[in-house]
């Protein structure tokens, strides 16, 4: 592997960890818009419920996408 190679491994890498970093703030922020919302319902009907359930299930789903794909840009760091 030449040193070329290994810049282009590395600005690749930084540019994913770069999206990693844009998603966990989008997903933070949702989430944050989420429990807001969450907090200025008082009432609401059970279909509402199971609506607002499943977006913060679909939340959790997603973040857990991204923190494992942060582990690998990691662990992909940590060999290069």
């Amino acid at each position: 592997m030449t040193t070329a190679d290994v810049e282009r491994l590395y600005v690749l890498v930084e540019s994913l960890r770069g999206e990693v970093v844009g998603y966990r703030a989008d997903l933070n922020g949702r989430l944050r818009a989420l429990e807001i919302a969450q907090a200025e319902d008082i009432g609401g009907s059970a279909a509402r419920s199971l609506t607002r359930n499943q977006i913060v299930s679909w939340v959790v789903v997603i973040a857990g996408v991204v923190g494992i794909t942060s582990t690998i840009v990691d662990q992909i760091l940590i060999r290069v």
